[in-house]
């Protein structure tokens, strides 16, 4: 079985002109979740009151 922790991050180029960009992702072996980020977010946002609200 491939151990997927010891992999190395994804790399993704691309080339645009006479540029190459290269980017990684890094993700953490624990930690919140992208859900848990986004529902603390939102709590934050909504306790400041900052959300625009339409009617």
């Amino acid at each position: 079985m491939i151990d997927l922790y010891k992999q190395p991050p994804p790399k993704e180029e691309q080339k645009i002109g006479n540029t190459t960009y290269t980017v990684t992702s890094h993700f953490k072996d624990k930690g919140c979740t992208a859900v848990d980020k986004v529902k603390r977010l939102i709590d934050m946002d909504t306790k400041t009151g900052s959300m625009s609200r339409k009617a």
